[in-house]
This record gives structure tokens, C-alpha cells and sequence, in this order.
């Protein structure tokens, strides 16, 4: 138990760090594509939040909301777009566990 409760700041504050790194990479990729402010400053946040950490998957995600704007030929993307694209995820798709524990 004296090991679970004196990890658990650590991984807080590697996570923090992992979602800094995440918002200096994605700014530093938008600013090299040519246009810094494509994104607003709170969709990159929301962005590197919901990838925790994960490169990849911060880059699909930024990928396919750019797509997304492309098709509504919006002029910035910011979170309205965010959570038009990826709002629904939680509410589609499989129960949540709790549901599923319900159901049993």
C-alpha cells in the first residue's frame, strides 16, 4: 500500500508532463505547417488532453478534425468542432462498464 500511495503523485506528474510535451509538439507542428493559428489555443489543449500522452493518437485526432474542417470549410477549427466530431463517443458505441455491470 506504501508504494501504490507514494506512485500515484509520480504518474499524476508524469501525465501533466506528457500533455505539456504533447501541446509544444502539436503548437510546433501547426507553426511549421504555415498557419499557427489554425487551432485555437483550446482545442490543442482538448486535444493533448483526450491523447493522454499518446503521439499517435494526437496526431489522428488532430488529422481527422482537420479533415472534418475541410469539409465545413470552417476558417479555424476550435472546440465546437471538437465535440461535433468527437462528442459523441462517449453516448455511441459499447456500454459503459458500469452498464455492463448493471445488466448482469
Amino acid at each position: 500500500m506504501e508504494f501504490l500511495s507514494a506512485a500515484v503523485p509520480w504518474l499524476d506528474r508524469l501525465r501533466w508532463l506528457l500533455e505539456l510535451v504533447s501541446l509544444e509538439f502539436l503548437s510546433a507542428l501547426v507553426a511549421e505547417a504555415g498557419n499557427p493559428r489554425l487551432l485555437s489555443e483550446e482545442l490543442a489543449e482538448a486535444l493533448c488532453e483526450h491523447a493522454q500522452g499518446n503521439l499517435r493518437t494526437l496526431m489522428n485526432m488532430a488529422a481527422e478534425l482537420l479533415d472534418h474542417g475541410v469539409r465545413k470549410d470552417v476558417q479555424k477549427l476550435d472546440e465546437k468542432l471538437f465535440f461535433e466530431l468527437y462528442g459523441e463517443l462517449e453516448t455511441v458505441g459499447a456500454p459503459s462498464r458500469g452498464a455492463r455491470r448493471r445488466a448482469r
